[in-house]
């Protein structure tokens, strides 16, 4: 087990009560079973180097009311007798909410600064002027060939698995549109199979924007729709 120490505890009204409270109190908080703690005075001289009769005096000492303790539950008493070495650790449930608060700001902060950073890896990202991948990029085709060659027979991607490459690499790529774009031209770039998907993401990335003026999601709308126009009027 374990526990935290807070700074409060040094500048409360345990001030000045000597390094044998402040050992024993440290013990109870990192041994206690939730709002329970056992004390074998013994044991607890043997551990700190401290006689019997110290011992004794803190344990009674945390037990004793305390008009000065911040809290005033139990007249300030920091433990309650259950039995000859069982204690009931009276504000147990005030230290564990403090301990999860302080976890939770930890946390809070690290995912705002994991969205900072991934903010500023889309700004830079959109910030380029990039065209639609041509059916004819030698620049996909080259590295189709070269990845080919580690990963065996194409395998289409899921939307996920082309979102999540995407966020890789400091893209924000519609994973659904990628892959109903290349499903309906039958994972084709021109003439070729395509070999290497994540190449034409990379390729989107770089292109995003065509002589049109259109960007990717428009593109690909107007081309589906007309394929849809033509197949309509056969």
């Amino acid at each position: 087990m374990y526990g935290r120490h807070f700074e409060s505890m040094y500048s409360g009204s345990m001030y000045g009560g000597g390094f044998g409270l402040f050992a024993v109190w440290g013990y109870v908080i990192a041994k206690r079973n939730g709002d329970q703690i056992e004390l074998n005075p013994h044991i607890l001289a043997h551990i700190f180097g401290e006689s019997l009769k110290s011992i004794e005096i803190i344990i009674e000492k945390l037990c004793s009311p305390d008009e000065h303790s911040r809290s005033k539950t139990q007249e300030g008493r920091r433990l309650v007798r259950l039995g000859q070495f069982l204690y009931q650790v009276v504000n147990a449930g005030e230290y564990d909410k403090i301990a999860s608060e302080k976890d939770r700001q930890v946390y809070l902060r690290q995912k705002q600064r994991e969205s900072r950073r991934k903010r500023r890896c889309q700004q830079v990202s959109t910030s380029v002027n990039k065209n639609i991948p041509s059916d004819s990029d030698s620049d996909s085709n080259e590295d189709a060939n070269e990845n080919s060659k580690k990963r065996g027979a194409f395998s289409p991607p899921s939307p996920q698995e082309v979102r999540q490459y995407g966020e890789s690499i400091g893209y924000n790529i519609d994973g659904q549109q990628f892959c109903d774009f290349y499903k309906s031209k039958g994972w084709m770039i021109g003439k070729n199979k395509m070999k290497n998907w994540e190449a034409a993401v990379r390729t989107w990335q770089k292109r995003d924007k065509d002589s049109r003026g259109e960007t990717i999601s428009e593109k690909i709308d107007r081309v589906m729709r007309e394929e849809s126009e033509r197949k309509a009027q056969k």
